[in-house]
């Protein structure tokens, strides 16, 4: 018999088991509208992953934004007439 956690809900529907993969949040960083990038250890603990959010309106997001090794980067077109401070929510699963 198999064990471990194991949940359902209200209607009886298994939502959450051990096997499952869940997101660990790392971090979250503002560009302040410029290109730049951060390090973090963390990345190399699972499959990283980033969620990018505009703070403001009327502009533009990174146009590139990627994960190399422990290194998150970004950065705008370079012609964006507006480049707006965007949030970035990374972290592994």
């Amino acid at each position: 018999m198999p064990q471990g956690l194991q949940v359902w809900d209200a209607a009886g529907n298994l939502t959450l088991q051990v096997s499952d993969r869940l997101a660990r949040i790392l971090g979250i960083v503002q560009t302040g509208a410029v290109d730049g990038s951060i390090a973090h250890a963390g990345f190399l603990t699972g499959t990283p992953f980033f969620i990018q959010r505009a703070t403001q309106t009327g502009g533009a997001m990174p146009a590139k934004i990627g994960i190399d090794g422990t290194t998150l980067s970004w950065s705008y077109s370079t012609g964006a007439p507006v480049k707006l401070n965007t949030m970035i929510v990374y972290g592994v699963f």
